[in-house]
């Protein structure tokens, strides 16, 4: 493949990634915005790492380190890789691409190099997350070409579908439910009962992906994120939030209660019928 074509397929993996920057910049500190620009600009630079990178900071590399831990919520290394690693997670989804040719475009050394970051990050290797991926699209089918849309995407993550489109979701995740229960020998269950158990399951899955997300952001982010989460139609959001809430003390236990509340005053909407966005006090 020629250079120009990586180029192309990289900046259309790097887009959303780059966006993200890019808000969190413009929520930064000014202490901190020179840095998340120069990252902006150089996020696949191979030269890059997280000490070099503090280093271009206006005060001390540990200074710098703390600043950026309490205005992101994560350390500078994790934020430095997650993002690679975000990007490289859709060139070896959608691409042909080798994983070497993979794990350069997004700043590593090599292919070892690419594959120990790759498995400390998701729990597999890059060539077993391929494998799994290319079996899932060819098993269930592709989704439509509307649901992999950048814009629809966002909204997915924000929890700010419209109805018909939080029906279509479901409808999506119900047509690959039936297709992994013929798979599994499963159709002799009770349909009402084993649609339920799978739904608790994946809306668990869903819980956990949410909060991983936002754990480290501002509690008023927090909450315009949980108030408009319309996919839910089980209590799991709800759940893991009063679990987590049980973790922490003082203003954060609190603060946690106040999201499993929004979490079920949402699922209360969702299954009244009302999607639309909502802007938590």
């Amino acid at each position: 493949m020629k250079f120009d074509e990586e180029q192309a397929l990289l900046a259309a993996a790097a887009a959303p990634i780059l966006e993200q920057i890019r808000e969190d910049r413009e929520a930064a500190i000014p202490p901190l915005q020179p840095l998340l620009r120069h990252l902006e600009d150089h996020l696949f630079d191979p030269d890059l790492d997280a000490e070099g990178w503090l280093e271009m900071g206006v005060v001390a590399v540990d200074v710098m380190r703390e600043i950026f831990r309490r205005q992101i919520g994560i350390e500078p290394e994790t934020y430095l890789w997650d993002r690679r690693l975000h990007a490289a997670l859709q060139l070896l989804r959608d691409t042909s691409l080798s994983i070497t040719a993979i794990g350069e475009m997004v700043g590593f050394s090599g292919r070892q190099a690419f594959s120990d970051a790759f498995e400390d990050w998701l729990g597999e290797r890059p060539a077993a997350y391929r494998e799994d991926a290319q079996a899932l699209a060819i098993t269930y089918g592709n989704p439509p070409e509307w649901m992999l849309s950048e814009a629809f995407l966002q909204r997915l993550e924000n929890g700010r579908l419209s109805v018909e489109e939080a029906n279509a979701v479901r409808e999506r995740l119900q047509h690959v439910r039936d297709l992994m229960d013929l798979e599994d020998g499963n159709e002799n269950e009770p349909a009402a009962a084993q649609d339920e158990e799978d739904n608790v399951g994946f809306e668990k899955l869903m819980a956990l992906e949410l909060w991983q997300k936002i754990e480290h952001r501002p509690f008023k982010e927090q909450k315009v994120f949980v108030a408009n989460q319309v996919t839910y139609t089980t209590t799991a959001l709800r759940d893991l939030l009063v679990e987590k809430s049980k973790e922490v003390k003082g203003t954060a236990r609190h603060e946690r209660s106040q999201l499993a509340s929004l979490a079920e005053e949402s699922l209360e909407r969702t299954l009244n019928g009302q999607t639309g966005l909502k802007l938590p006090c």
